[in-house]
């Protein structure tokens, strides 16, 4: 027996063909965009929560480090040393380790009165006396 793929066969099949494959490809188009939303949407308030958190840290940062300069402007340990011997070079060796120790940071640190250097964090190599 030969099977014949025309008539009445045919027009069914591609009829039922049809009316599965349209709904299950706007099904996907709707699934992608939707998808696509989303995704969007999800990186957009990770990337804001991520710089908020970045914003946050930095300011953070900065507030230490105006603290650290304070604390080390204000000390009484350098005002006693340059009272007391009137030569910066344990100070500029203070201020030398604080400049080692923070990877460079403070380089443009100085201790100074009036217009006359008395130490910086380079060992005095940029003080004018």
């Amino acid at each position: 027996m030969k099977f014949k793929f025309s008539g009445l066969f045919r027009t069914i099949f591609v009829a039922s063909v049809l009316c599965m494959l349209i709904p299950v490809l706007v099904v996907s188009l709707i699934s992608i965009r939707s998808l696509s939303t989303n995704l969007t949407e999800t990186a957009t308030t990770n990337l804001q929560q991520l710089s908020v958190e970045k914003m946050n840290e930095v300011d953070l940062m900065i507030q230490n480090q105006i603290a650290l300069t304070k604390s080390v402007s204000e000390s009484s340990y350098i005002q006693e040393e340059l009272d007391s011997t009137g030569d910066s070079a344990r100070v500029i060796e203070y201020l030398g380790q604080i400049f080692k120790n923070a990877n460079g940071l403070y380089e443009n640190f100085f201790i100074t009165q009036g217009d006359m250097g008395f130490a910086d964090g380079l060992n005095g190599a940029t003080l004018r006396t």
